[in-house]
């Protein structure tokens, strides 16, 4: 069984949060608490479905607007360490290597004269389990290995 999840989680800075929910996202503590809830409500998700599905494999994307590996961009925010301690706790880890990644988001020219930068914000994830793998969120050691070399076992 496999779980495939798509998710957006929105940036805590900013305006770049475009939609109206539920909370109030003009304030920072809004976009937080919109953050916080849709990253819970994933792990409960898939928590609920791996006590349905025991051994459930999950494949997990999306734009997370947080980095996994610090040097996935110039500067670290509070929101890039919630998320690396989000994917470790959910038991994920990054589809292939963590070093020299290519960055998935590119400023305007306005935002990049107010110094954002260009970063990776986006990522595919999948259970560790289903690797045999340890929590990655630093290079280093980034190349996956399958548990088995071919598929004519």
């Amino acid at each position: 069984r496999t779980l495939i999840v798509n998710v957006y989680a929105p940036p805590i800075t900013g305006t770049t949060l475009e939609h109206t929910t539920a909370v109030n996202t003009d304030s920072r503590l809004g976009r937080t608490q919109l953050r916080v809830a849709i990253l819970q409500e994933v792990r409960r998700i898939m928590e609920e479905q791996g006590r349905r599905w025991p051994g459930m494999v999950t494949i997990m994307g999306g734009d997370m607007n947080a980095t996994l590996v610090r040097t996935d961009r110039g500067t670290e925010y509070r929101t890039d360490r919630e998320y690396r301690q989000w994917v470790r706790d959910a038991g994920l880890t990054a589809c292939g290597p963590l070093e020299d990644r290519a960055h998935t988001f590119y400023p305007s020219e306005e935002r990049l004269a107010a110094g954002v930068s260009s970063g990776r914000i986006d990522d595919w994830l999948i259970s560790r389990e289903a690797l045999g793998m340890e929590p990655r969120d630093e290079a280093g050691a980034g190349v996956i290995h399958m548990a088995h070399r071919s598929d004519h076992e």
